[in-house]
């Protein structure tokens, strides 16, 4: 059938586009959440336990971030080439970001039990 795994595909005008525009966004946050992850190790008021908890999530948000932004870059490669391609960490890619997601809610899970064992 096809001995390299691609396919010429109908890429419509918009993709393109809209690949570069997810791009730049999840580039700035990129830039944000390291931003705000460097406060939080360096600033010796921002050790608290409310902070720690905003970090671990900042770190959560920031490899997610990360992993999404590996799929658009690849994504906008094969819409550029006009091709539908899976490469060797299709796979890798897509359990990072249910791994990355469940951390993210576990995150949200510290946050709450955070605030309910202030009151």
């Amino acid at each position: 059938m096809y001995e390299n795994n691609s396919l010429t595909t109908n890429i419509e005008s918009w993709f393109i586009p809209f690949d570069i525009l997810n791009t730049l966004w999840l580039f700035l946050v990129i830039i944000f959440a390291s931003i705000l992850l460097i406060i939080i190790i360096f600033d010796k008021t921002c050790h608290t336990v409310p902070m720690i908890l905003v970090a671990n999530l900042c770190l959560a948000e920031l490899l997610i971030t990360i992993d999404v932004f590996w799929m658009v870059v690849f994504t906008l490669q094969n819409d550029l080439k006009r091709q539908q391609y899976e490469d060797l960490f299709c796979i890798f890619r897509g359990y990072m970001g249910y791994v990355i997601c469940f951390t993210k809610n576990y995150s949200y899970f510290l946050q709450a039990i955070s605030q309910v064992s202030e009151k």
